[in-house]
């Protein structure tokens, strides 16, 4: 039998069937796949006949002529094998993409002359297909020898077109086909003997490439290069490769050419981020961070210099000058987050340093000055005194600046008590330059804080209208009541204000004259009236008198303080007037009463004359052994004029009404999450809180006192058996 069979190959099955298909395969460089006429009709008819019939005589014919088809397959890549390894560049690749494209016509036209082998033996059998043994043999026999050879020749043709900047259509076609005969094999095969080598020169390339860029150019230069390195890798070389490559060729790209030379970039004094910041290089400060935010920590490093510079920047502005630093400040603001949202396009870290740097500068302990103060001022000056002329879509535009920079401000409750003090004296003098621009910044601070951290500001705004109103119905009340000639045609304009909203201010049981008292009592007599339920407290510190007086040389018309009037009318009947007698007839206190006689008799407009019984050296210091005397020669070139006068009420801040508003703030938050949890142990409890209160950081040690405050008021109990867990008493 194995007599019959090697005749048979030999003879009828290698002569007529393999050589011809070996000749065509060597003898033709252009193979085509689809060739229809290797074999004549008859020819193919009678091979096939034998192949069948030796087949189905006998199993052993089978595994033998098995074996043939391998040995064909072995011995034809061992004869063309030296061949290619001779090769080298464009010619190994046309050949080895030849001889692959041979073998797989190899393959088919010796399946077709064995096609029961293939169909039924090997399929009864579990032996792996003729088709697939081909393939193995091609792989191991032929590609495993020449594998490293094609790696190294396709990675040189890459570096080639890296060099060059320019990919060649006819190499890139060659090297996309060679790719795909890699895949074939499978993912690992590509990924083990292709792609691991192609990462590892990929770095030594440009390893050595971004050192050369760096030392020979610019940070702009660099960046500039490096994103067209990136764009030419991701849409040129990656188009030739599997498309799984490109996160690991992209990654390491990044980490070599950005990653690796951070420091070096971000830092470099003559042309780094900071010089980019300092010189408005936005284009360039959008491309670095386009590039950093392509691996992990590259938004943080940006991040971290983005706010120490803001910090260092916020830090060398002058500070002697409050309007001065705050327009710097904003300008310093608006600058950064001009760069965070055009440049850095809001990232979240980027973001989370900016932030960071603006909290840190406006709460830092070490200032000179609190940042609710001199915010506060600055609105204050804004809202008051119009010195630079401004439009009022200009002064929105500064209120809009501050709202923003308030934003950071932990303590955002001191800040209301401050604005709330200085918007009461302007309303009450009124100074304010516009009533819709405090209406504007207000709404600004209520869209921004809410409701409640408005509440008492609108309330104060709302008693100006009402106090126009209440003014206007007293008038009304005056020509109805026919009481007019009971005020001794003074003109008077009182404003009432609801206590809740306003700050607190020095009250002073002041002596009035006849001339004043009979019409705050007139006014009391109405507003009893009409307001039964309500008291009201009367407010001499505050408030203004304008008295024409005349004098030997003139007459002139004086705008004073409600007290430094009550003073001047008692001049109306006494000469000279001892620092004690004056105290007496207006029971003003002494250290405000000093203040008053200062601006009157130690200021520009000298209305009185002082004289002490042993003169000092410093003329200007009130004495309670002083005598004052009306100056009847007073003399100045203008006709009406004010009196200013030291302020009464400083504005400080009101310590016990804060700890009073933040101790019931923390005492809501307690009830509101007790109420809707029921039960919490303390550290949650405590979490929370800190978490609830957004206009200031409360103290741990407030917060436990105002926790044993509720326990023992009843709201809490502590549980039986964890004295840690509090229990929400309904």
């Amino acid at each position: 039998m194995a007599e019959y069979f090697r005749y048979t190959w030999n003879n009828e099955l290698y002569g007529k069937a393999i050589v011809p298909v070996l000749h065509y395969l060597n003898n033709n460089d252009n193979i085509n796949n689809n060739v229809d006429k290797l074999f004549e009709n008859d020819t193919y008819i009678n091979i096939y006949t034998i192949c069948f019939s030796l087949c189905t005589q006998d199993d052993e014919h089978c595994e033998r002529l098995y074996t043939k088809y391998q040995d064909t397959f072995e011995e034809y890549l061992s004869e063309i094998l030296p061949l290619l390894l001779r090769c080298n560049g464009d010619i190994l690749l046309r050949q080895f993409i030849h001889r692959y494209d041979n073998n797989n016509l190899m393959t088919k036209w010796l399946i077709s002359l064995m096609l029961y082998l293939d169909r039924y033996y090997l399929k009864i059998n579990n032996k792996m297909s003729l088709e697939d043994v081909s393939f193995v043999i091609f792989k191991n026999k032929f590609f495993e020898n020449i594998k490293t050879q094609l790696t190294n020749t396709i990675i040189d043709m890459i570096n080639i077109y890296r060099n060059n900047n320019i990919i060649d259509d006819i190499r890139a076609e060659l090297i996309n086909k060679i790719i795909c005969i890699y895949e074939s094999f499978d993912n690992n095969v590509y990924k083990d003997d292709f792609m691991k080598k192609f990462i590892l020169e990929t770095f030594n390339y440009y390893t050595s490439l971004s050192i050369n860029i760096l030392n020979n150019h610019t940070v702009t230069e660099y960046i500039t290069i490096v994103d067209k390195i990136l764009d030419f890798e991701k849409h040129k070389i990656i188009k030739l490769l599997n498309k799984f490559t490109e996160p690991y060729l992209m990654k390491i790209l990044i980490e070599i050419l950005i990653a690796n030379n951070a420091d070096a970039l971000l830092n470099n004094q003559i042309s780094g981020m900071l010089f980019m910041i300092d010189n408005d290089l936005n284009e360039d400060l959008t491309l670095l961070c386009k590039l950093f935010t392509k691996y992990e920590e590259g938004d943080v490093l940006i991040g971290n210099i983005f706010k120490i510079d803001i910090i260092t920047k916020c830090n060398s502005v002058n500070k002697t000058d409050e309007t001065l630093y705050i327009n710097t400040i904003i300008q310093i603001y608006n600058k950064y987050n001009n760069i965070l949202i055009n440049c850095f396009n809001n990232n979240n870290k980027i973001k989370y340093a900016f932030k960071n740097a603006f909290t840190t500068v406006i709460n830092d302990d070490n200032l000179p000055f609190k940042y609710h103060t001199i915010l506060t001022n600055f609105c204050d000056k804004l809202l008051k005194s119009n010195d630079d002329k401004l439009t009022d879509s200009e002064i929105e535009n500064i209120l809009d600046n501050i709202i923003l920079l308030l934003n950071y401000l932990i303590d955002k409750d001191l800040f209301a008590e401050t604005y709330r003090q200085a918007l009461s004296k302007r309303l009450l003098n009124q100074k304010s330059i516009s009533n819709d621009l405090e209406k504007y910044f207000i709404s600004k601070l209520k869209i921004q804080n809410g409701v409640q951290f408005t509440s008492k500001i609108e309330g104060m705004m709302n008693d100006m209208v009402h106090s126009v109103e209440q003014s206007n119905s007293f008038k009304e009340y005056l020509l109805i009541t026919n009481k007019t000639s009971t005020i001794n045609n003074i003109e008077l304009d009182i404003n009432v204000y609801t206590n809740g909203f306003w700050p607190s201010f020095k009250l002073c049981d002041v002596h009035l004259p006849i001339l004043l008292k009979d019409s705050i009592n007139l006014f009391n007599t109405y507003y009893t009236t009409h307001n039964a339920s309500k008291k009201l407290s009367w407010i001499f510190t505050l408030g203004s008198i304008t008295l024409t007086s005349i004098f030997k040389t003139n007459k002139y018309e004086m705008n004073l303080n409600t007290l430094q009037g009550i003073v001047l009318l008692l001049f109306n009947s006494h000469n000279i007037l001892e620092f004690e007698k004056i105290e007496e007839l207006t029971n003003i206190p002494s250290e405000i009463l000093k203040r008053v006689l200062h601006s009157l008799a130690c200021s520009k407009f000298k209305i009185l004359n002082k004289y002490e019984p042993s003169p000092d050296q410093n003329n200007n210091i009130i004495k309670k052994t002083d005598k004052f005397i009306y100056n009847d020669k007073f003399t100045s070139k203008i006709r009406k004029f004010k009196i200013p006068m030291a302020s009464i009420d400083d504005i400080k801040e009101n310590n016990e009404r804060i700890d009073e508003d933040r101790s019931l703030a923390i005492d809501g938050s307690i009830v509101r999450i007790m109420k809707s949890r029921k039960t919490l142990n303390h550290n949650s409890l405590m979490s929370e809180v800190m978490t609830q209160l957004l206009f200031f950081k409360p103290d741990p040690k407030l917060i436990k006192k105002r926790i044993e405050s509720l326990i023992d008021r009843e709201y809490l109990e502590r549980n039986v058996n964890d004295n840690t867990i509090y229990n929400y008493l309904a």
